[in-house]
């Protein structure tokens, strides 16, 4: 699956004990989701996902019986990012299906700078 690329910033600036909100787009009902990885860093900055929305509820009913693909519906998530002192570390989201071997359907590298 081809997955559109947001047009999310390479790197942030953030005050310690300030927050920096970013969202990104998901795959609502195609089993996709967002993880995020931090290789180092941990005691600079915080980061934390979650929804924004929900996906649309199935068909109802007395549509049951109707195949259809589902559609692509961008639900977005909210990445926020928490200073908590300063210096520099990176995060590396991923956007897939944990459940399957399929390659991620998007990638994204976030560079955070935390200021005093």
């Amino acid at each position: 699956m081809s997955f559109p690329t947001p047009e999310l910033p390479g790197e942030i600036t953030v005050q310690a004990g300030r927050s920096v909100d970013l969202e990104l787009p998901s795959y609502a009902g195609g089993g996709y989701s967002w993880s995020v990885e931090s290789p180092a860093g941990h005691d600079i900055a915080d980061a934390v996902l979650r929804p924004l929305g929900s996906a649309p509820a199935g068909p109802s009913p007395q549509e049951r019986g109707v195949i259809e693909p589902p559609e692509l519906v961008l639900v977005p998530d909210q990445l926020t990012i928490t200073g908590l002192a300063p210096g520099t570390t990176h995060y590396h989201l991923i956007l897939s299906r944990p459940f399957a071997p399929d390659p991620p359907a998007a990638e994204y590298e976030l560079h955070v700078t935390v200021l005093p």
